[in-house]
């Protein structure tokens, strides 16, 4: 590498080392990448890669619009979207472990999410419920969405260690 020329991206988790006095210390910056925190860039890198009227995109909007544990996103369906007195958009998410249901408003992001989704088909003339399938048109589960959504973030980000849970956090 020629003086002046950029450095190479680091691998997730590599940080930025320094020597001082005898002993390792790492940048701020390079222990906020490897906890996944500053995901600023990760997002934008993620939206970039996988454009409006995907699963993986309306995954990433349902995680950072909504702050749902992933049980939750896997079963939003047409049917928890509505229009107030008002006439704005709302969804509400009906939460798991005790937690009480939550109305929230549907951002800009959000909505055109959603609305570029393709019309779901009918697998055995059954219409799916939910916003999130599998290609054999069965619900994702909560457990296999995690898996997927992982993939998806390393495919965008050409990087390991990006989960939905380390990409919801701010």
């Amino acid at each position: 590498m020629a003086k002046g020329d950029p450095a190479p991206p680091a691998a997730c988790g590599s940080g930025d080392d320094q020597e001082k006095s005898g002993r390792r210390h790492r940048t701020r910056q390079a222990a906020e990448n490897k906890r996944g925190i500053t995901v600023g860039p990760t997002i934008a890198t993620y939206r970039k890669y996988w454009k409006l009227g995907t699963q993986q995109r309306l995954v990433l909007e349902f995680a950072l619009e909504t702050v749902s544990r992933r049980g939750e996103v896997v079963r939003l369906g047409p049917q928890h979207g509505y229009h107030d007195a008002d006439g704005s958009r709302r969804i509400r998410i009906e939460r798991t472990y005790g937690s009480e249901d939550v109305d929230i408003p549907v951002s800009d992001a959000l909505a055109a999410a959603i609305d570029a989704m393709p019309k779901p088909q009918p697998v055995g003339g059954v219409l799916p419920l939910t916003y999130l399938y599998t290609e054999y048109g069965m619900p994702r589960s909560k457990k296999g969405l995690g898996n997927d959504f992982a993939a998806w973030a390393r495919t965008a980000a050409r990087r390991r260690c990006k989960t939905r849970q380390r990409m919801r956090r701010t």
